[in-house]
Parts: C-alpha cells; structure tokens; sequence
C-alpha cells in the first residue's frame, strides 16, 4: 500500500518491514523551476542523484535501485525482489 514518508523517523521505520519496501524519490514542484526533495535528508542518505529514483529494500537492506522514469524496469524490479 502506497504510503508517503513525512519525515526520516517514518523512513527508518518503513525499512523495519520484512516486505519488499519500494521508495519513490520525486520532485516536488514549488514554482515555475524548482524542485526540491520534501525529506532532504533520506534523499542525502540514499545518495539520489536523479529524480525520479526507485529504491528496493528488504529486511531493512538496499536490495536495488531503477534510476529514471523506466516503468518496465520497475515493474522488473518488483517481480524479482518481491519473491
């Protein structure tokens, strides 16, 4: 179930999870050219480097990325960590 991260505290706890845990890092859109990440220090932590970024973990472990909007490769990425 799809469930926005409000703060780091709620990150660390969506990692205690023994499911397959997806984080969607995207832009947030304040004006006509900005964009910033709302938890900039998640962001910091998981070394984003280009919106958007799919992070896969399990058991509380990074289990892989999917850079860039590729849907198929997330889909990929689901099927194969979610086994």
């Amino acid at each position: 179930m799809p469930t926005n991260l409000e703060n780091s505290n709620a990150f660390q706890e969506a990692l205690k999870s023994q499911n397959l845990v997806v984080i969607n890092c995207h832009a947030v859109w304040d004006g006509p050219s900005s964009s910033s990440p709302q938890i900039s220090d998640v962001a910091a932590e998981l070394g984003v480097r280009a919106m958007p970024s799919f992070y896969f973990f399990r058991n509380g472990e990074k289990v892989g990325e999917v850079i860039g909007a590729n849907p198929a490769a997330v889909k990929a990425a689901i099927d194969k960590y979610r086994a």
